[in-house]
């Protein structure tokens, strides 16, 4: 611990808030990155299945980046007009309906969660000095 005379109290308190700013910054982005990761492996292995080319295009991507946030895009590439038919069912050509094969609102709400905890983890560990 550094003494701190109470005439440089403020800027002090301020370049500490500021260091913990950028170093929780740092882990959020990593974080984005590695729960969207952890996202499109679960989405590759738990989607529906005929021939596998629909659960193999799982992708992320970075869709925003600047120094304060970043935004990660998981998506289906090259299947992306059957995301919303297998995740809610559709009408078939008979005229009966086909079933619905929900897989991706499950993993959604998963890897919100995780993100949650892991950010709030780092939060309080940064927060304790172990970054």
């Amino acid at each position: 611990m550094a003494e701190v005379s109470i005439d440089n109290l403020a800027s002090e308190i301020a370049k500490g808030l500021e260091e913990y700013t950028e170093d929780l910054t740092k882990e959020i982005k990593a974080t984005v990155e590695e729960v969207s990761k952890e996202a499109v492996k679960e989405l590759n292995q738990d989607s529906p299945k005929r021939t596998g080319a629909y659960a193999r295009d799982w992708k992320q991507k970075n869709r925003f980046e600047n120094t304060r946030s970043k935004r990660n895009t998981v998506y289906n590439a090259k299947h992306y007009q059957l995301t919303h038919l297998l995740e809610y069912g559709h009408a078939s050509r008979n005229g009966g309906r086909v079933e619905a094969k929900p897989h991706i609102k499950k993993v959604e709400q998963k890897y919100s969660e995780v993100f949650e905890k892991k950010v709030k983890r780092r939060a309080e560990e940064i927060g304790n000095g172990n970054s």
